[in-house]
């Protein structure tokens, strides 16, 4: 405990399952991280990682396809339930494209309260961090085996051929987004 980032794998580092998919549907790519294509009619859509010495991130390239892309992770926090947060994300589409980001509770299975929904926008070819900030939901009962909070990561890339990269997310508590944490491995 003690790191600002709630997000587990918020820098996309680690990739157990693979580093390469090809229209990946309701699949873990990197840890953590669930994607699922809510439309994908024709073309291919790949997810990859990359890594070098000054980048790691999630590259999803869109081709010829219709596609509604949503990436989900799940984050077991008791802490961050009825208070202020600060959602960033970091990265550099190839298209001018709004990313609609949505953070919610999940007790028992079903979500409470009002979901945190914003629209991020990404001018192409511009690399940017951008944020929402809001007021997660609370509710009158302590956390449980299996609550969550959700963030769901979603657009629409149809006509929109391209790479969609994702380098840093990070959730806090507070208004101000500071610079991005890495949690250590194995945390």
């Amino acid at each position: 405990t003690g790191f600002k980032n709630h997000i587990i794998n918020g820098g996309f580092y680690v990739w157990q399952r693979g580093t390469y998919f090809t229209n990946p549907a309701g699949e873990f790519v990197a840890d953590r991280w669930n994607t699922r294509a809510t439309s994908l009619i024709g073309g291919t859509m790949t997810i990859q990682q990359v890594k070098s010495a000054t980048l790691n991130g999630m590259y999803i390239t869109h081709t010829g396809a219709t596609s509604i892309q949503q990436l989900t992770t799940k984050l077991e926090i008791l802490e961050l339930k009825g208070k202020e947060v600060t959602f960033a994300l970091h990265g550099q589409m190839d298209n001018t494209i709004d990313i609609t980001v949505s953070l919610s509770l999940v007790e028992s299975g079903v979500t409470q309260g009002t979901t945190l929904v914003d629209t991020l926008s990404f001018v192409g070819g511009v690399r940017s961090r951008q944020t929402i900030t809001g007021t997660l939901p609370t509710s009158t009962t302590s956390m449980a085996v299996g609550d969550y909070i959700r963030v769901i990561i979603r657009y629409d890339a149809t006509g929109k051929d391209g790479v969609y990269r994702f380098f840093d997310t990070q959730l806090e508590e507070g208004s101000v987004a500071t610079p991005f944490e890495q949690r250590p491995y194995g945390l």
